[in-house]
């Protein structure tokens, strides 16, 4: 009977034994592979938060290919295991957002031991980037129909505007840092004439209420590389410039290298901003210009009968306004071209 007991007794431990070592196994594959999850988890979390913010911060200037690049290389760069199949997948649910999701099958070690069919487990991870993009007009520049900035030179001799000849009109405000020479014709200005230099009008071909004593104003000089960068066209030469023109659009932000000479007659140009390196000068009759004209380290020179521009001149130094029947107005759609553009990345998701 004694043995009996025993062996009833030897027969249970096992029992409990064995209940025990699926409850240890069970409870050490929580906190193995619970724990090789959420390391998985938070690794992948961080590859694609940084992904997604580098996407974010190529979309600024690029293309949404280029963000594609270079959001996965970034999430390769910082989690991309050799043992573990881990996929990604980079999406764009608008013009402003990029949204980069990751997976990882991470292999059971000790729960796939009570589960057979449970052998592994994916892990995914999320994150999008909005970019917010706003605008700062840096300068009142840009408010101006022709804005001239320079004032004198090393020797001490004022740099001289001159607006000469007959039936011109201004439809804007012109701000003039260094001298202005008016000639003996009356100037039509419907806005203000700034000067800050000296004021040569004797024939007071400018109304003396148009007239006005002003403070000097710096002339903004955008960053030209980074104009270029985000330019629809740039040109290297005049000549390049010139044999695409007839390919250039309303919309288009230009650049072109050196100085650039108009002349002919009647010919239509139309852009949204025209940043030239060197000089600008326009000869003949007819023309039509709408757009922005930006010279920040050169002059501007017109000589000319029965021409219109719409937008602004804005140089270092506007030379001469000569010619008879010019009509200069004011556009101020342009100067968002030339303003600077704030973005902000945040992970909104």
């Amino acid at each position: 009977m004694l043995k009996k007991f025993w062996a009833e007794e030897k027969g249970q431990s096992m029992v409990m034994f064995a209940i025990f070592l699926v409850a240890l196994i069970g409870f050490a594959g929580l906190a193995i592979d619970g724990g090789r999850l959420y390391i998985s988890k938070s690794q992948l979390q961080k590859a694609v938060d940084a992904a997604a913010l580098a996407g974010a911060q190529e979309m600024i200037s690029g293309t949404e290919d280029d963000a594609r690049i270079t959001a996965e290389d970034y999430a390769r760069k910082n989690y991309d295991k050799n043992d573990n199949p881990i996929s990604y997948t980079i999406e764009f649910p608008s013009n402003d957002k990029i949204k980069v999701t990751g997976h990882e099958v991470v292999p059971f070690f000790l729960i796939s031991v009570l589960m057979p069919k449970d052998k592994e487990a994916t892990v995914p991870a999320s994150a999008t980037v909005q970019l917010t993009r706003t605008r700062t007009v840096v300068s009142n520049i840009w408010d101006y129909l022709i804005f001239s900035a320079a004032t004198a030179d090393s020797k001490g001799k004022e740099f001289e505007t001159t607006i000469n000849g007959g039936e011109n009109k201004f439809s804007g405000d012109i701000h003039i840092n260094g001298a202005s020479k008016i000639g003996n014709n009356p100037i039509f200005i419907d806005g203000k004439y700034e000067y800050v230099g000296t004021l040569d009008d004797k024939h007071n071909s400018i109304e003396n209420t148009k007239e006005k004593k002003s403070a000097y104003i710096e002339m903004v000089k955008i960053d030209k590389d980074e104009y270029k960068r985000k330019a629809t066209k740039v040109f290297n030469s005049e000549d390049e410039f010139f044999k695409n023109i007839s390919a250039i659009k309303s919309t288009d932000t230009i650049f072109v290298n050196g100085d650039v000479h108009f002349s002919g007659n009647s010919n239509v140009y139309k852009w949204a901003t025209l940043y030239v390196s060197g000089d600008i000068s326009i000869n003949g009759n007819g023309h039509n210009f709408s757009g922005l004209l930006y010279a920040p380290n050169g002059e501007i020179r017109i000589d000319g009968g029965g021409m219109t521009f719409k937008g602004s001149l804005i140089a270092y130094h506007i030379n001469t306004l000569n010619g008879s029947n010019n009509t200069y107005t004011y556009d101020g759609q342009f100067k968002d071209q030339l303003s600077e553009e704030d973005v902000s990345i945040k992970i909104v998701e």
